[in-house]
């Protein structure tokens, strides 16, 4: 008996540490869960972009012909908008199943209060977004920043959004387009000149 418990003991043991570094498989049961978007002001008012759905399809967006009403609308009311509109508006696949888990796995290791590192880039310069939807217990969403491309550059410090933004590359990512391979013009994660933890 008490060699049968030193063998359930240790079959105990090895099924906790083959589960250790593992990032949990949660059901991907909200309707959207990445936003990629794109506002500019340089030569007129644009607002497009589009959303990722628990299939991984894009579904994509244009506000930018209905500027009064949406023109300065914040990221919350982005995603009401896209919520409400979200079988209604044109999709396509974009990421793969396996992807798409990934992705979600690591959004769901992000801590919402990661600190952002910022600095300055240009003046008056368009800004392209991409928000991870994390749902909190009571089902709430929290939109979480993981990097943005404006005047101010801006990147998520902790390493599960890098992962994400790595997984297909940063272009792929604000140009909607998995063909797009070229080398980003700021090797955001690379760089370590000038940059300062973002004050909200």
């Amino acid at each position: 008996m008490k060699k049968f418990r030193v063998l359930l003991f240790g079959a105990v043991i090895c099924l906790f540490l083959s589960g250790c570094g593992k990032k949990e498989n949660r059901a991907i049961e909200q309707k959207i869960v990445f936003i990629c978007c794109y506002v500019g002001y340089a030569e007129g008012y644009h607002n497009s972009g589009y959303c990722i759905d628990n299939q991984g399809y894009k579904v994509e967006y244009d506000l930018t012909p209905k500027h009064i009403t949406y023109q300065g609308m914040d990221r919350m009311e982005l995603y009401e908008y896209l919520l409400e509109h979200l079988e209604t508006l044109e999709r396509q696949p974009f990421l793969s199943e396996e992807e798409l888990r990934t992705c979600y796995n690591n959004l769901y290791e992000i801590d919402p209060e990661a600190k952002m590192e910022s600095k300055l880039f240009a003046f008056d310069r368009s800004s392209y977004i991409l928000y991870g939807v994390q749902l909190s217990e009571t089902g709430e969403p929290i939109l979480v920043t993981l990097r943005e491309d404006g005047s101010y550059l801006m990147r998520n410090t902790d390493e599960n959004a890098r992962e994400i933004i790595n997984l297909i590359g940063w272009n792929a990512w604000i140009s909607g387009n998995r063909d797009d391979k070229a080398k980003d013009e700021w090797d955001g994660w690379n760089d370590t000149e000038g940059w300062k933890i973002w004050e909200w």
